[in-house]
């Protein structure tokens, strides 16, 4: 007589060895990560598995979308910084970093919002660096707009013929 029985009650950890897959996690592992992340909920959402998981997810789905506005509010917020920092110094943004990529000076716009912000002098002196060399390979008159005189498109303004 063959017992077949037994190997109904053998865990499935020992079976899925033999078959050559890992074995699943303990169900207690994956509650434990839960409640270690559900801590700084209030009430049953904290002490309750099936009403804190939710909340967990929805935490996470919203930790992954703000990590990439993140990046964006801060690309904006350099650009906008290092415009300011170069309005004060008198040269375009675009002329500052053409001219120091030319002159092979790797900075980009946090490394020079930060020496805007910490370390004026030195920008100031980048500021110059890059006007001189815009000066000496006539860049700065190409890229100044010239007018000769006010462009209205046709209108006449207040005048009446």
């Amino acid at each position: 007589m063959v017992f077949l029985s037994i190997f109904r009650n053998v865990s499935t950890m020992y079976t899925r060895k033999t078959v050559g897959r890992c074995p699943k996690p303990d169900k207690y592992w994956k509650r434990s990560m839960y409640f270690r992340m559900m801590w700084k909920y209030y009430g049953r959402r904290q002490h309750i598995y099936s009403i804190g998981a939710p909340m967990v997810h929805r935490a996470l789905r919203y930790s992954t979308k703000s990590t990439q506005l993140k990046k964006k509010y801060m690309r904006e917020m350099w650009t906008m910084r290092l415009g300011a920092a170069c309005n004060q110094h008198g040269i375009e943004e675009d002329e500052l970093l053409s001219s120091l990529t030319e002159a092979n000076i790797p900075l980009n716009r946090k490394v020079l919002t930060d020496l805007s912000i910490y370390e004026p002098r030195s920008f100031q002196s980048l500021a110059t660096f890059a006007k001189q060399r815009n000066e000496q390979s006539g860049l700065s008159d190409a890229l100044k707009p010239t007018f000769t005189g006010i462009l209205t498109h046709g209108h006449d303004g207040d005048k009446k013929k």
